[in-house]
Formats: C-alpha cells, structure tokens, sequence
C-alpha cells in the first residue's frame, strides 16, 4: 500500500495541478476497476451521454480503443471531437470559436501485484483536421439535428507520457454480494507543455453480473492550453466531478457531473475478452448493429445460421445468411450547404472463421443489393432537393468478432470492428445548387458494431 501511496503522489507531482479538481484524460486507457478489465475496451463519449457545454460543445465525442498484448503490454489508440462556438450559437464570433479534431497513439508497460496495478506509457498526439466536422454532422443530419459550421485551428503534434495507478478492495457482504473501494490516480505530460492529472475514489457493491460505482473524482487540465477550442474544452473538464456508474455483464456506463452544475458527461465501455467471454452455446439467430465512419452511417443486420452450420460450442467456422439495412448522411464536398443521403438494402453470405485464442474470429462477408442516394441543401440551400438516383450495388467487408459476454444471460453479445465497401453498378452526376455532384461512387469505411445472438 505505501508503493500505491508514493505513485499516486509522483504521478500528481508530475501533473503540477495549480487549480482545482477535473473528469477523464484523453488518451489513456479506458477507466475500469482491475475485476472488471478484458482484454480490449472501447470507450464511446459523446454529448449524446449530456458531456459538454449548452451547445452541444467543447469535447463533443470521443472514441478509445485499448487492447492488451499479452499480460504486460498495452496499446491505446483515441480520437475526440474538439469545438468551441463562440458567446452565441449558430453565429460567426470571429477569433471566439473553432474546431479541432485531437488522436493519440501509446504504448504502455503494464505493472500488477498484490499492491495494486501501475500501467506507464507513450506516444504521440496529434491536433488537426482528421474528418471530425464530416462525422459530427453526419451524425446529427442522421436524427435531424443542426449543423456545426466552425473554422479548424492549426493543430500540432506532440510526444506524450503517462502514468495511471489503481488499487481496489472487497469483502463479502452476505452470500450473493461483495462490497468495497476503488482508488485510482493518473497524470500525461506532454512535450506541448500541458500537464493534467486526475484522482478519484468510488465505493462499489457487485453481484455475479451487475456492479454499481458512486464516488467522486479530481479532475486538474493545467499548461498550454493556448487556443480558444483547447482552452475552453480544458475549462469544461477542470474540477470536481460527482461520479456514478452501473456495470451490466459486458458493458459499463458512467455519469459525472461537476459539484458546481455546469459541467456532465457520460461513457459508455464495451469489453471483450475470454474472461468476459459468455458460454459458448449453439443459436440460430442473431442482429447486430453498428456505425460506419468516417462517412457516417449506421446499419442494422440480421443473420440466420442452417442448422448445419451451428458449430458455436466448438468454435469452428460457420456460414450464416444476412439481411442488412444502411442509412446515412454526409457533406457532399468540403462545405456543408450540401449533403448526400444513402439508403442500402442488401443480402448475402457471412463467413465466421475458426476462433482464436478463445474469443477472437476473423469475419468476411459479401453481398448484393439495392442503394439510393440524393442530395438535399442546408443553411442557405435548406428546403431543396435533388431526385434520387439507385443503383444495384455489391458490398463486401472484412474484419474480426470478438466475445464480449451475455445479456442477461439470454445470448451472447459481440464486439466488431471491420472494414467494408460497395461498388454501384454505375456512376451518376447530379446538377444541384448550381453545381455538378458526382453520385454512387464505390467506397468503404471503418465499421464498430455490436452483434446479439439468441440462444436456441
């Protein structure tokens, strides 16, 4: 305990904090007490979970990825959207607002013993233009939401460093329940000149599969936070956080809110792993749902797997036959007067392979469809609209599955990450607002989803 101790202090030291108290530091791992920790994490934040300020603003999302090589080593890959709008919304407030998108790549030494666990890292971080204003709207233009229009800010790359240590504690509280405590603390330097640090405690109260988390956290951002966007996204996640959080089988959400009211943010970490993994058990059927970016769409599939096929208790490859729908909008060029709506309607083959180190399996797919797309205006284009267009089209994709857990013991849930594309069957130009727009043009994305499969 007295080696916790001494590293929480260091690690507090290094952050140099003058002000008080924050909430979660980008481009560390994903925050999980050590009995709830899989193999690979991803770390979904976004305003959708109320983070950020009136106006949908500062850190409006993050994405983070972490997986574990082997028991000692760790790699962290994470994005966010970063924007700042100015005293008033939807308004030109020159030198008063801005966008920047912010990515980050680590590598990180992991330490645990009876003391605790200590992890160490570095990388590098960029800040820029990474088609964080195409996925914002995008998104938003998917549930009708407004427009973001902001300049990007020169950005910079800089090296980074981090440490993180966490201890937790618990005992037995009667024969279905286990209750304690979880401390934990983490500092990043940066060769930019910003320092922030964290330290936090949570009691916590677990059963067989659902956990509950109440605590509070300090949160510093300190350092050259020298532009309007990085500034105010530091003054948005400085101070001292109120935190709650339910973890349910695979899946942990968080809530946090800051004691003074003016700042709340939610996450929500999806694990995976062949410790969270679920009995294997054979099914019939299953959806799975997803988001493609940076061209954003999201989509919904389903699959059903011939009695021939169901090979899950084994882990063998199997064979299964889809049926997928795709919806989503993008700016049609470098401005955002203009979008492109896409609907995509397919069916095929899905080929799983063989399992891998227990909850791993390599995936491909193929398949043949119907694709529509049009353009419609915004801002000053709003309210037109050009015909749509459709096309057959061919999609394929490839990627891996990997077992999460169960769902309340009804199935298995799955975590995939894939790459996927389509070819039209033919090319068209649209004349729209003045301009000629080239429409079912073949492209692929990055594609996250989440599967469910029933049991039988």
């Amino acid at each position: 305990m007295r080696r916790i101790a001494r590293g929480i202090a260091v690690c507090l030291l290094v952050a140099g904090p003058r002000a008080a108290l924050a909430g979660l530091i980008p481009g560390l791992p994903n925050p999980l007490p050590p009995s709830r920790e899989g193999r690979l994490h991803l770390g979904i934040e976004n305003d959708f979970f109320d983070r950020g300020g009136p106006y949908d603003d500062h850190r409006t999302a993050q994405l983070s990825l972490d997986f574990r090589i082997g028991e000692r080593w760790l790699l962290v890959v994470d994005q966010s959207i970063l924007t700042e709008e100015g005293p008033r919304q939807d308004a030109p407030d020159p030198g008063l607002e801005g966008r920047l998108d912010e990515w980050s790549v680590t590598l990180a030494r992991r330490f645990e013993g009876r003391a605790g666990r200590m992890m160490l890292g570095a990388g590098w971080r960029g800040t820029g233009e990474q088609n964080g204003e195409q996925i914002q709207n995008g998104f938003h233009r998917m549930f009708a939401a407004r427009i973001v229009a902001l300049p990007y800010l020169s950005g910079q790359t800089d090296a980074i460093g981090w440490l993180t240590l966490d201890r937790e504690w618990t005992r037995a509280i009667g024969d279905r329940w286990r209750g304690g405590a979880w401390l934990s603390a983490a500092g990043e330097v940066s060769s930019g000149g910003r320092q922030d640090a964290n330290i936090g405690g949570a009691g916590l109260l677990r059963t067989r599969a659902v956990e509950f988390r109440l605590g509070l956290r300090n949160e510093w951002r300190e350092g050259a936070y020298d532009d309007v966007v990085r500034s105010n996204t530091a003054a948005s996640e400085r101070g001292l956080f109120a935190t709650f959080a339910l973890g349910a089988g695979p899946v942990d959400f968080e809530a946090s809110e800051r004691v003074d009211g003016k700042a709340e943010y939610g996450r929500l970490t999806l694990r995976a792993g062949p410790t969270a993994a679920a009995p294997d058990s054979l099914w019939s059927f299953a959806v799975e749902s997803g988001l493609r970016l940076p061209r954003t769409a999201a989509h919904i599939d389903l699959a059903w797997t011939p009695p021939g096929e169901r090979r899950m208790a084994t882990g063998l490859a199997q064979t299964s036959l889809t049926l997928g729908y795709l919806w989503g909008e993008t700016p049609a060029d470098a401005g955002l007067d203009v979008f492109r709506s896409e609907r995509q309607v397919s069916g095929g083959l899905e080929w799983r392979g063989t399992q891998r180190a227990g909850w791993v399996s390599p995936l491909a797919d193929i398949g043949v469809g119907w694709r529509s797309e049009w353009l419609y205006g915004m801002l000053a284009n709003a309210g037109t609209r050009s015909d749509a267009v459709d096309r057959a089209v061919i999609t394929a994709g490839t990627g891996f599955e990997m077992k999460m857990g169960t769902l309340a013991d009804l199935g298995p849930l799955s975590l995939r990450l894939s790459a996927d594309g389509w070819l039209p069957l033919g090319e068209a130009n649209v004349s729209f607002a003045g301009r000629s727009y080239r429409v079912q043009e073949p492209g692929a994305g990055l594609t996250l989803s989440i599967g469910f499969a029933r049991r039988s």
